[in-house]
């Protein structure tokens, strides 16, 4: 979808890799945007994070949250927008 969306406003992309086993654009200003899926946290560990958005958020348990999520976004005072459809009460 994020592609999509980078190619229908033409900002221009000098990485575009959309396969199974990596989700990830760079584009021309060095700037990331990378996909990751918590099932395997091991996959969501890495560098700093400026911003995460979190898909689906109501079914990311805390542990996620605080082993996975929180702390790359610490390291740069990032910021997170979850969005989710709704669950529960």
């Amino acid at each position: 979808m994020m592609l999509r969306v980078l190619h229908d406003l033409r900002v221009p992309c000098a990485i575009e890799r959309n396969s199974r086993d990596e989700r990830l654009l760079v584009l021309e200003n060095g700037s990331r945007i990378e996909g990751v899926s918590l099932e395997l946290r091991r996959s969501a560990a890495g560098a700093a994070v400026d911003f995460a958005i979190v898909d689906e958020a109501t079914y990311i348990d805390g542990d996620a949250w605080h082993r996975a999520v929180a702390p790359p976004l610490m390291d740069r005072n990032g910021g997170a927008l979850l969005i989710s459809s709704f669950e529960g009460e």
